[in-house]
């Protein structure tokens, strides 16, 4: 892809129709690119002045694209003609930065997870960007991560306990502590919802099957952990239909590992020592799995096919 960085890529994410990506980080610029496999050229690029953008993502539509910062104020671009409008922050609140968010993309009314201070999900309208409920962690959340569906949040705490939301009762319906968990980092949850991941600062990877997890207690056992990371795991992403969990530190060199989820293994054929990954700082897959994107501390986004699946 054309117009590389010279600063980290903090957001490297997919359009929801997955013809479409989008770069973001410590340049202070937004930039989309059109994913034809071949020369992938940029189709938008907008610049924000004093503005490092820490999180950047399409709506469920795919209209436009939230970009934040240490700010307390965001802004939303629309795709198709370019206009950006600057956010004043949330109503009512008066937290110094919202650089962390985690964006549902299922159909109907969606939300926006912001995460604030001392706890706090805000949780906005895609539509109006304005708060309409929020919920309250009992220390500082780290990562959040949606189902499909949209009707159940995960949120991760700083203290290895993790919160399950129930987003239409707007309530918390469960509560773990993350086996072994010094400090949560991150988590994530499968597309259909039966699969959580968990990422800590000692570098392990704790899977969860959801069901398991409900009838366990507080402290449920993870299905399986993974030890093949030593740095503090800040990314967690499954892919479109659950087969594969991406892992990795940006702690680390070349600190990215692909799970083969149904047998519980770690790919051996991928990343090699070759694979010119650098620090990693961003990872997504494409809304079909065609397609798996990693940023760098240097700049580059690198695009990968997997070959296993038709489409992007």
């Amino acid at each position: 892809m054309t117009g590389r960085s010279d600063a980290v890529v903090r957001s490297t994410r997919f359009h929801p129709n997955g013809s479409v990506i989008l770069t973001a980080g410590f340049d202070k610029t937004l930039r989309l690119f059109n994913i034809d496999g071949l020369r992938n050229p940029r189709i938008l690029s907008l610049s924000f002045e004093s503005f490092p953008i820490y999180n950047a993502d399409f709506t469920a539509d795919g209209y436009e694209v939230l970009c934040t910062s240490k700010r307390p104020y965001f802004f939303s671009v629309d795709v198709r003609t370019g206009k950006t409008t600057r956010i004043r922050g949330i109503k009512g609140r008066r937290d110094k930065s919202y650089e962390y968010f985690a964006m549902d993309r299922s159909l109907g009314s969606p939300y926006i997870a912001v995460v604030g201070a001392e706890g706090y999900i805000y949780m906005l309208s895609q539509k109006t960007k304005q708060m309409v409920f929020t919920l309250k962690c009992n220390s500082h959340v780290t990562s959040c991560s949606f189902s499909g569906d949209g009707n159940t949040l995960y949120s991760m705490c700083a203290s290895g306990e993790l919160y399950k939301w129930d987003v239409r009762k707007r309530r918390c319906i469960g509560r773990y502590q993350d086996e072994g968990s010094i400090r949560g980092t991150s988590v994530a949850c499968s597309h259909d919802g039966s699969l959580l991941a968990c990422g800590s600062s000692s570098g392990v990877a704790n899977l969860y099957v959801s069901k398991e997890m409900s009838m366990a207690g507080q402290t449920p056992k993870p299905n399986k952990a993974f030890l093949n990371l030593t740095t503090s795991i800040d990314m967690l992403k499954y892919n479109s239909d659950g087969q594969i969990l991406a892992m990795a530190s940006s702690r680390s060199k070349d600190a990215l590992r692909l799970i083969h989820v149904p047998s519980r293994t770690v790919f051996s054929n991928w990343p090699t020592q070759k694979t010119p990954l650098n620090f990693v700082s961003s990872i997504d897959f494409s809304p079909n799995s065609g397609y798996f994107a990693v940023g760098n501390v240097k700049g580059k986004v690198l695009l990968y096919r997997l070959n296993h699946y038709s489409t992007s």
